[in-house]
């Protein structure tokens, strides 16, 4: 993957955003971010259901290590490079 963010098309509901989104080999590929929501609808009349966003994992790795978040054991958090 080589995109910072990606479109899905899998239902998002509220509360989803953080998950993984994972390949048919159960790989996490990217982290789910963002559906449509009111404000869409509210510009456009209608809001497409199953259309989602996603960011990459080496988006998310960075800003954890760039904001200095670590994991439980004191490790630095890191995810699946590009």
């Amino acid at each position: 993957m080589t995109a910072d963010f990606v479109q899905i098309t899998a239902p998002v509901q509220a509360g989803n955003s953080g998950g993984p989104v994972l390949d048919q080999s159960g790989r996490m590929v990217a982290v789910v971010s963002a559906g449509l929501g009111k404000a869409f609808k509210d510009t456009f009349g209608q809001r497409p259901q199953n259309l989602s966003c996603a960011v990459a994992p080496f988006v998310v790795s960075a800003f954890l290590q760039e904001n200095g978040v670590t994991t439980s054991d004191g490790r630095r958090a890191k995810l699946s490079p590009r």
